[in-house]
C-alpha cells in the first residue's frame, strides 16, 4: 500500500515538473524567436549607405509579429509561474488549487465576515434605539 502510493506521489510529481519543463520551453523558443526578431531589425548600412535609413521592407508584418511575440512571451511567463507555483506547492489538479487558494485566502475572508457582522450589528442596535426613542416620545 505504502509503495503503491510513493509510486503514485513519484508520478504526480514527475507530470506537475513536465508542465513546468513544456511551460519553460515554450517560453524559451518565443524569447529566442523576440531576440532574432529584434536583431534582424537592426540596419546595418554598408560603406556607401546612410546611418538613418530604415529598410522598408519588415514594416509590411511588423506589427502581426510584435502581437505574436509579446502574446507567446507573456503566456508562457505567466504559465511557468503558474506550473512553478503548482509544483513547489504539490498541487496537481484544479480542485487541489482552489482548496489551496481559499486556505490561504481564509483570513481575510473571516475578517471581512467579522467587520459585516459588526456593521449589521451597529445598524440593528441604531434601529433598536431610535424605535425605543420613538415609543418614548408617544
Amino acid at each position: 500500500m505504502l509503495l503503491t502510493m510513493l509510486q503514485g506521489d513519484q508520478y504526480r510529481r514527475h507530470r506537475e515538473f513536465l508542465r513546468f519543463l513544456g511551460a519553460s520551453t515554450v517560453s524559451l523558443i518565443f524569447a529566442k524567436w523576440t531576440h532574432k526578431t529584434l536583431f534582424a531589425l537592426k540596419y546595418k548600412p554598408s560603406v556607401f549607405h546612410s546611418n538613418i535609413r530604415v529598410p522598408m521592407n519588415k514594416t509590411d508584418t511588423l506589427g502581426s509579429q510584435a502581437i505574436t511575440l509579446s502574446s507567446g512571451l507573456s503566456t508562457g511567463i505567466f504559465s511557468m509561474v503558474l506550473f512553478g507555483t503548482c509544483w513547489i506547492n504539490d498541487i496537481d489538479s484544479i480542485e487541489e488549487f482552489t482548496q489551496g487558494f481559499r486556505h490561504l485566502l481564509k483570513p481575510f475572508n473571516e475578517h471581512n465576515h467579522r467587520q459585516q457582522e459588526e456593521l449589521i450589528t451597529q445598524e440593528d442596535d441604531q434601529s433598536l434605539s431610535e424605535l425605543w426613542n420613538s415609543l418614548k416620545d408617544k
